[in-house]
């Protein structure tokens, strides 16, 4: 059985996505969430972190059913230029039992 795969992301805008209409902003986004979808993601939490910190917009943990659907999911933002309005630092794992 293949192991679920746990992925925490760090996330900023950039000015390209400032720069983009509301509409276009929704539109990107129901594109994203529609691949992440479709790849088997789960978002466990999304947490906005601007008030605590001045680097750093946002953070979330996602779940994926494995590593082949979070690295589809990962293929398909790169097929959309959504790198091109976010940066992010990613971490992937597993769930550790101690």
């Amino acid at each position: 059985m293949a192991e679920k795969i746990y992925r925490l992301v760090l996330a900023n805008p950039r000015d390209e996505w400032y720069q983009l209409s509301k509409e276009e902003q929704d539109s990107l986004w129901a594109k994203v969430t529609k691949l992440f979808e479709e790849a088997g993601g789960k978002r466990i939490i999304v947490c906005g972190s601007r008030w605590s910190s001045e680097t750093m917009v946002g953070f979330m943990v996602e779940e994926f059913p494995d590593i082949k659907a979070e690295q589809k999911y990962v293929q398909a933002l790169e097929e959309m230029n959504w790198f091109r309005y976010h940066n992010a630092t990613t971490y992937l794992g597993t769930k550790w039992e101690a």
